[in-house]
């Protein structure tokens, strides 16, 4: 019979341990190298303290989100008729002025925004919303402007069928965000730590961007494959695979 699961080399290399996963979001950095990430590493270990080391904390994820907002003239009762269908159509058509995916779009609010123009008051929606993907600090400030600009939103206007304008005082703004993972004997306790702690690099506090989980050990081996899937496993421990999934 063939393996119940994959191998899990990490859990086989550290049996004992598991790993906590959670984003973190700095303002005021504008890049992310070797001595920053060590730096992180260690601020990641002190901070939640326990047998967590800062040489086992696994970065990862770097990317520089850009958060923005645009108004459309629409309303958010027609919205409200197929959010879903909106929600479609406005991250492919902002996608497309932007040269990014659709995927790289995150809608994070839609609400009312009344407009006066020409002494009326005109129904208009603000959507908040968030471009990932951004590599560095270049590729964010690029995307910021571009959407500053609001006139190249062309796609955005005949996809949605909507006027898109920026709203007055509307600064796009972007930040460094970071995946951490540290390893720990005791999962439950650092996730808890990692929610609520206080997390410094380049003089810029963290903000936790999301709650963090726990991944459990998977490093478990089907009684059904015998002595073989034993073997492979015993192998893999002992040849010390550092993979770090």
């Amino acid at each position: 019979g063939g393996f119940e699961k994959d191998i899990d080399f990490f859990g086989l290399k550290y049996p004992e341990k598991s790993k906590v996963k959670t984003t973190l979001g700095f303002a005021n950095i504008d890049s992310m190298d070797k001595s920053k990430a060590e730096e992180l590493q260690k601020a990641v270990a002190d901070a939640v303290g326990g047998d967590v080391k800062a040489d086992e904390v696994v970065i990862k994820g770097v990317q520089f989100p850009v958060e923005s907002k645009i108004e459309l003239s629409t309303s958010k009762s027609d919205i409200d008729k197929d959010r879903a269908g909106f929600e479609t159509k406005f991250k492919t058509g902002l996608a497309a002025d932007l040269g990014v995916l659709p995927s790289d779009i995150v809608i994070k609010d839609i609400k009312e925004s009344s407009r006066r123009r020409r002494g009326l008051l005109s129904s208009h929606v603000q959507v908040d919303f968030e471009v990932d993907g951004a590599p560095d600090a270049v590729r964010a400030k690029a995307l910021a402007s571009q959407v500053q600009s609001g006139g190249g939103l062309s796609n955005l206007k005949t996809d949605t069928g909507a006027t898109p304008t920026i709203p007055a005082g509307t600064t796009p703004s972007y930040e460094l965000r970071v995946e951490v993972e540290p390893m720990t004997s005791y999962p439950d306790g650092v996730a808890t730590m990692l929610n609520t702690a206080t997390i410094t690099m380049d003089g810029q506090t963290a903000k936790v961007e999301n709650e963090a989980k726990v991944e459990k050990n998977t490093a478990v081996v089907s009684a059904a494959n015998g002595a073989f899937s034993v073997a492979v496993a015993f192998l893999a421990a002992i040849a010390g695979v550092a993979f770090l999934a």
